[in-house]
């Protein structure tokens, strides 16, 4: 492994003065930046080491996404990128090596968010620590320093953590996963989930031995379905769940595979 600030030769384009063929790691040793196309490039998932330590990001594709691009079928020039990304060099190197501060209002959305989550977890000894509170809570703090002018709400940042760094981990067998999967269904879901329904109806009922009913099928959870996930309380991390619990019926599901 290199380390902090060592650069990496790589093949330089021709005719290219951008510096494409040198990168400078930015980090500490827990920080760094991959790319993987699955399934493509590996018949394997990703070690849960791995997927502990890692932000996820799914690039998906609807239907108009891939049939437009089969409609104006042609090669893709990558050259008008080439460049483009110079001006934001050193605001990156600085964002990479600084502090990340949330406002109060900020630290509380996400610290009861994410106790919510914690206690789901435990219940099924799939918790996680540190780090991860850690790489949310700087995700938080740059979501809202490039989206706030257009209307920054810190539930979409939330749910993208969610979305990203939680429920990549989850994969295993029907047995294993199908309450794990409805709790936080029922958390991503419910926008009007209290404290008290909470703690009785999700976390001590499962402590108890349990067992929760799909939110994707109560009369709520079935419109907001239909709706696209439009007024789940968390839309992105409740149609993964969504699809998971979906390919579930097969026996086994991982994020990669829903």
């Amino acid at each position: 492994a290199r380390g902090l600030g060592e650069q990496v030769k790589l093949q330089r384009a021709a005719g290219c003065d951008h510096g494409k063929g040198r990168v400078r790691l930015l980090g500490s040793g827990r920080d760094r930046m991959g790319f993987e196309r699955f399934p493509d490039e590996t018949t394997y998932l990703f070690s849960p080491k791995v997927l502990d330590r890692a932000n996820v990001i799914e690039f998906r594709a609807d239907e108009d996404q891939i049939f437009g691009y089969l409609e104006n079928f042609g090669a893709v020039d990558l050259s008008i990128l080439d460049g483009k990304g110079v001006s934001y060099m050193t605001a990156f190197v600085q964002a990479a090596g600084g502090d990340a501060n949330l406002e109060d209002s900020d630290r509380e959305a996400v610290a009861e968010a994410f106790r919510r989550v914690f206690r789901i977890l435990g219940i099924f000894g799939r918790e996680f620590g540190f780090r991860t509170l850690r790489d949310v809570g700087r995700y938080v703090h740059f979501h809202r320093l490039l989206t706030e002018p257009s209307g920054w709400i810190v539930a979409d940042a939330i749910d993208a953590q969610i979305y990203q760094r939680v429920l990549p981990r989850l994969h295993g067998s029907r047995n294993q996963l199908q309450q794990l999967i409805w709790a936080l269904g029922t958390l991503c879901m419910n926008v009007d989930l209290t404290a008290s329904s909470f703690e009785s109806d999700v976390v001590e009922q499962l402590r108890r031995g349990g067992s929760i009913a799909s939110p994707f099928d109560t009369p709520e959870g079935v419109a907001i379905v239909k709706g696209g996930f439009v007024g789940a309380n968390y839309p992105m991390s409740a149609e993964k769940l969504y699809r998971m619990n979906r390919k579930l019926r097969d026996g086994f599901v991982s994020f990669m595979e829903a």
